[in-house]
């Protein structure tokens, strides 16, 4: 009994120390975007691998880091499985990627291919991609979608209630529950 008090207090004040981190974090996205300069390749696959779990993709596996064939993550939507190159560039991003994503496909025995890059394509890689059916998902794409409504409510309503305990607790005589 101890122990599972114990457990849930442990539980209640690490949610409590790191609420202010995760709305501040939360905002600072929400407001100014996500910053792709501060990242390094094994930051972007797990962001990327967010955005796809954001936008309904399941199953998301990321791959060895050596010798992926080309394949950095594995997702699956509606019984189609993608395979996913990650590319996290400076400049804009050619057929190597392309090319790569579509090897990784056959290696993996995925159904479709796709690239996600923060930068943009180059003509000849969007012609690549289009020939061999490759899905490209640009930097002007991850930032538009990369912010949701629902868990911006979330949030709002989960610093309502915190309000609310905190006022509940500070002045019992007054509280309504």
């Amino acid at each position: 009994m101890f122990r599972l008090i114990g457990k849930l207090l442990f539980f209640f004040i690490r949610f409590i120390i790191h609420l202010p981190f995760a709305v501040f974090h939360g905002l600072r996205r929400f407001f100014f975007g996500v910053n792709f300069d501060k990242m390094n390749g094994y930051e972007f696959e797990e962001y990327a691998a967010r955005y796809l779990k954001r936008n309904g993709y399941s199953k998301i596996t990321v791959t060895k880091a050596s010798r992926d064939f080309g394949v950095d993550l594995i997702a699956k939507k509606h019984r189609t499985t993608y395979a996913v190159q990650c590319k996290l560039y400076q400049g804009k991003v050619g057929n190597s990627a392309v090319q790569e994503a579509v090897a990784g496909k056959s290696y993996y025995d995925c159904d479709e291919a796709m690239v996600i890059t923060n930068s943009v394509f180059y003509p000849g890689a969007i012609a690549l991609a289009r020939a061999n059916d490759v899905t490209l998902i640009d930097g002007t794409q991850l930032k538009r979608r990369s912010f949701r409504w629902g868990r911006f409510f979330r949030i709002i309503l989960l610093l309502l209630l915190c309000g609310l305990l905190i006022f509940c607790i500070t002045s019992p005589e007054t509280a309504l529950i």
